[in-house]
């Protein structure tokens, strides 16, 4: 596991923030779907107590979506995230307070949410947001004239299968993310690297087929990265490469993918992109790197663009590389700090 100064109390360092980010666009499909399930049996039981339980419910979905979306263009998504795992879980022990407390049927509500607490976050997170949820249960369970060693009995049943699912899914994410990050993630950005690209690029080109869309990529240089490391020193080099990372995540779309594919080449997959949407964000991306002076160091990049419809690409990305590739020599033959965009 990676640590240091990208190390926080909820995010081990860079490799467990790029699967968090990466996880966080990948379960929007299944989020949406749990919250469908769960407005089904909400609709069941809103003729028993109130359809303001429905309310709670897109109350939820939509703080839910808030959080997400500011946790993708966050420089520490992990705060963001914990976050709506707090305001979903107080949303759910609201609604079980008012429909009937111990004797709540929505009671082992609040196990579902903690499916994913080991799957976004370190250790000391996990603990954290177990805690909440006992006291969330705690609270929840509360009610005048009920038995207390059946409301007790009713809450440790809950409480363990709270604890156990967590636990699972603990051991299950961490041996997931050893032999993950081991094989896909570059350890020092924290982004994928050149290995994780091939089956990553097949799903983008098969959506970007169901919606008749081209796929564009960015070769991106940092420009005169040698010097920095002779001048600076290679432990300096290395943290710019780390905060450029973090500048490249915020300055692009929640879809786009970023991987590191050499020492200070990388390289952007932007599905659905034409070659003017391409190079318009190229453009952003290059004006934000200028600015950002990563570890305290001014630096520049030159990015070579290509796009094409989807229906012409194979499932194999190394053409389309080339083309990138050339575009960024173009780039810096003109002088670098600049896009050039490939010839259709």
């Amino acid at each position: 596991m990676s640590a240091g100064a990208d190390a926080t109390w909820l995010c081990e360092g860079p490799l467990e923030r790029t699967r968090m980010l990466e996880l966080n666009r990948a379960v929007i499909g299944g989020t949406a779907l749990m919250y469908l399930i769960g407005l089904a049996a909400l609709l069941v039981g809103g003729s028993v107590f109130g359809w303001w339980i429905v309310g709670v419910l897109l109350v939820g979905a939509a703080g839910g979506s808030l959080f997400r979306l500011f946790g993708a263009r966050s420089l520490r998504p992990e705060y963001w995230l914990f976050a709506m795992f707090v305001y979903t879980q107080v949303l759910t022990a609201f609604g079980i307070y008012f429909t009937g407390g111990w004797n709540s049927p929505y009671l082992p509500w609040l196990a579902m949410v903690c499916v994913g607490l080991p799957s976004y976050f370190s250790r000391r997170g996990v603990f954290v947001g177990l805690g909440f949820t006992f006291v969330a249960l705690v609270v929840a369970s509360l009610g005048p004239g009920v038995p207390g060693d059946l409301r007790l009995a009713r809450v440790c049943s809950v409480a363990c299968v709270i604890g156990v699912v967590t636990a699972v899914g603990y051991v299950m994410m961490r041996t997931e993310l050893r032999y993950r990050g081991e094989a896909m993630l570059d350890p020092l950005t924290g982004l994928m690297n050149r290995r994780a690209l091939p089956e990553r690029f097949d799903d983008v080109r098969r959506q970007a087929l169901e919606m008749e869309a081209p796929i564009a990529l960015l070769a991106v240089d940092i420009d005169h990265f040698k010097d920095v490391n002779d001048h600076y020193g290679h432990d300096r080099g290395d943290a710019v490469l780390r905060e450029l990372a973090s500048v490249m995540r915020i300055a692009l779309r929640t879809c786009d993918e970023v991987y590191r594919t050499g020492g200070e080449e990388f390289l952007l997959v932007a599905g659905g992109a034409t070659e003017q949407d391409a190079c318009a964000l190229a453009e952003h991306l290059r004006n934000a790197v200028e600015h950002a002076r990563p570890a305290g160091v001014r630096i520049t990049i030159s990015i070579g663009v290509v796009s094409r419809p989807a229906n012409g690409l194979t499932s194999d990305c190394d053409e389309l590389m080339r083309i990138a590739d050339t575009a960024l020599y173009a780039a810096k033959r003109a002088g670098r700090n600049r896009v050039h965009a490939a010839a259709a």
